[in-house]
Formats: C-alpha cells, sequence, structure tokens
C-alpha cells in the first residue's frame, strides 16, 4: 500500500496533468482550434471593418509565388519598354529643336521651309504617340504593382473568415493542426492606387499579429 508521501507525490503530478490539459484546451479547444489575434493599421490609423480570411498554406503560397513571379517578370519588361520611349523621345525632341531652329533662324527658301515645317509636324505626332504609349505602360505598370492580383478569384480553402473592429483588431479560430495563411486587402475609396494588401503566414505560435506597411504586399521589378 502507498504512503501517505507517494500520496502526496500521486497527487501532485494529477494536479499538474489537469492543470496542462486545462492550459491546452483553453489555448486549442475541445474542437481542436486555436485563436489567432492580432490588429490592421497604416501609421497611427487602425483599419476598421475590414473583412480578414484564413486560406489554407498550400493554395495561399501557390497564388503568392505565381502571382509574385508574373509581377516581376512584367515589371521588368514594362521598365526596358519605358526606358527606350525615354531615350527614343529624348532623340525625337533633339531633332525637333533643331529643325525648329533651322526654320526660324537660317536664310532657307520657300520650299525648304514647308519642308521643315511638315518634318516637324511628323517629329510632334511621332511624341505624341509616344507620350500616349507612355501613359499606358506606366498604368500597366500600377497595375502590377498593385496588390490586387494577389486576391483575384475565388480562394477555394477558405478556413475561417472575420472582421477587423473599429480599433482595428480581430481575433479568429483557425484549425490547430493546420498550416494557415492569412489574406487581407484593405479598400480606399479615394486613393485605391495606395492601398495595401497582406497575404501572409499565420505563425504557429499565439503570439498577436500586427499589420502594417512593414509586412504588407510590395512589388518591384
Amino acid at each position: 500500500m502507498a504512503n501517505k508521501s507517494q500520496l502526496r507525490c500521486i497527487t501532485c503530478w494529477m494536479s499538474l496533468l489537469c492543470a496542462i490539459a486545462i492550459a491546452f484546451a483553453c489555448t486549442y479547444g475541445a474542437s481542436g482550434l486555436r485563436e489567432v489575434r492580432g490588429a490592421v493599421r497604416v501609421g497611427a490609423e487602425p483599419i476598421r471593418e475590414i473583412e480578414l480570411k484564413i486560406i489554407d498554406a498550400k493554395e495561399a503560397a501557390v497564388r503568392y509565388e505565381s502571382r509574385l513571379k508574373a509581377a516581376k517578370s512584367n515589371l521588368a519588361a514594362l521598365s526596358e519598354q519605358l526606358r527606350k520611349i525615354i531615350e527614343q523621345r529624348a532623340f525625337i525632341e533633339k531633332d525637333r529643336t533643331a529643325k525648329v531652329y533651322k526654320s526660324m533662324f537660317s536664310e532657307t527658301g520657300p520650299a525648304d521651309k514647308e519642308q521643315l515645317r511638315e518634318e516637324i509636324d511628323a517629329l510632334n505626332a511621332a511624341l505624341t504617340a509616344l507620350n500616349s504609349e507612355e501613359a499606358t505602360l506606366r498604368g500597366k505598370v500600377l497595375n502590377w504593382k498593385s496588390p490586387d492580383g494577389f486576391f483575384e478569384g475565388r480562394w477555394t480553402n477558405v478556413l475561417a473568415v472575420a472582421r477587423t473592429t473599429g480599433e482595428g483588431k480581430f481575433s479568429v479560430q483557425i484549425p490547430a493542426d493546420r498550416d494557415c495563411w492569412l489574406s487581407i486587402r484593405e479598400r480606399r475609396e479615394n486613393s485605391p492606387a495606395s492601398a495595401l494588401g497582406w497575404l501572409l503566414p499565420v505563425p504557429l505560435n499565439n503570439a498577436p499579429l500586427t499589420l502594417c506597411e512593414t509586412n504588407a504586399i510590395l512589388i518591384s521589378p
């Protein structure tokens, strides 16, 4: 028969195991969930009433890598096109300036002046076309730099959905045994080009997440 000392030892071990079980249950829940908490803010401004989704890690990672690769490749190509346009425009502007100067100050006959005017008009038309092409390319650059592409289409493995509070905070229950990513797209009606997006892995620990400019999606060539 166990003596009193042994009984006390057994009782202590049982109490310790119970405490561990209770802590585990509080952390992960009886249903196999764990809580992810955090806040979303840009500067000192909390991002209020914005939806966030918890996505299966494999699906999110595949989309992230695919979009990032496409964005960088396209931005590199667009940058090269813009460089060529700028060089071409500089050459045309130099040629036009020379022809304008010649038409104004050289002692050429009427026929030569008329030809110069036609050449200047052609150069002006070429510059107009280049400016239009440049504007189109810069619009494409903005589109590829925008986080929108990372959130296009439906997610097929949404594990949980929540919204930020008036203070920009959120709390969401996620499966304890799944690797997950967090997906948030900020919306700004007045300046959509500067809106941010977050698509990043959820840490395995329960440390609070702070989403801000430093961990938002950033794309550069």
